[in-house]
């Protein structure tokens, strides 16, 4: 699912106001963000879940969640090696505003990994629910 930068800042912005997660996810409601053509609930939980996750996670915590080392995220993202450093020590804090941009990075490559993970179980399953990568079995369900 897509979220644009506005409504990410939104959301973000959102849970500073919100200490708890559940809260959080239950006082959204339905929002226009969220489409009408929305099949599954999880999707949306799972946007909010990202982007809760996202802005109150520290630097460290937000290249964490991508599950990259120092050296990734400075080529990922070109940001200079010794900023990476002072940002994870807490030496310095990035802006505001680039805070948000790294965060949105993240919260969307996260959600896209898990789509993608997502679709790669679906497509490998056959109708019974049986994994097609090692299944030998010809009986029938």
């Amino acid at each position: 699912m897509y979220i644009n930068y506005s409504t990410f800042v939104r959301l973000y912005n959102e849970v500073e106001r919100e200490k708890d997660l559940d809260m959080y996810i239950a006082e959204r409601g339905w929002q226009d963000w969220m489409g009408d053509d929305v099949d599954d609930v999880d999707e949306v939980i799972d946007v909010l879940r990202t982007t809760y996750e996202a802005a109150r996670s520290d630097f460290k915590g937000l290249r964490e969640m991508l599950g990259i080392s120092q050296a990734d995220m400075i080529r990922t993202y070109n940001i200079p090696a010794r900023t990476l450093k002072q940002w994870e020590y807490g030496e310095r804090e990035p802006a505001e505003h680039v805070r948000k941009l790294l965060a949105y990075a993240v919260t969307m490559e996260t959600l896209n990994r898990r789509m993608r993970n997502n679709i790669a179980e679906k497509t490998s399953k056959d109708s019974c629910g049986r994994d097609l990568r090692n299944n030998k079995s010809s009986v029938r369900c």
